[in-house]
């Protein structure tokens, strides 16, 4: 018990000492990484880290000045490809869409039109169009996140 009071103790004071407003956390940028810049009253920028200094961050495209800097965040790569991504939420929608499908189908008898495609069936058709969405959800999904880096807010 006591040990993993330690660690926690231990996690928790190392993620409390990366203090995002320290303009000198930007010394854990490499050279050539991808990183989203903030910077006052003017557009966002997508450019590759060059290097930094006391006054100034420098990219390939662009060089700002650290007052006008709002933040820096790096680009990390995902865990899963694109394609790994799209077969999971295509998995998703057509467990979501059969399930949907099987509980909504069936025969009903009175109605004006008198289709009896089965629970079976009616799942099939609903799980296929769950999964296309689903896949399409999950090929258009950004293949990124942020982390980061810099941020005086």
């Amino acid at each position: 018990m006591r040990m993993l009071l330690v660690l926690a103790v231990l996690l928790t004071s190392s993620a409390a000492a990366q203090d995002h407003r320290d303009w000198n956390a930007l010394a854990r940028l490499k050279p050539g990484e991808k990183v989203h810049i903030t910077r006052n009253n003017q557009s966002p920028v997508n450019a590759n880290f060059r290097s930094f200094n006391a006054d100034e961050l420098a990219t390939e495209t662009l060089t700002a000045r650290k007052p006008d800097v709002v933040a820096v965040e790096r680009y990390r790569q995902g865990a899963w490809s694109r394609g790994t991504r799209a077969g999971v939420f295509a998995a998703v929608g057509f467990g979501g869409g059969f399930a949907l499908g099987a509980a909504a189908g069936g025969c009903s008898s009175g109605g004006i039109i008198s289709i009896c495609p089965g629970r079976g069936r009616s799942g099939l058709i609903a799980g296929g169009a769950g999964a296309l969405v689903g896949g399409a959800i999950g090929a258009l999904w950004p293949n990124h996140s942020m982390e980061a880096i810099y941020n005086v807010r």
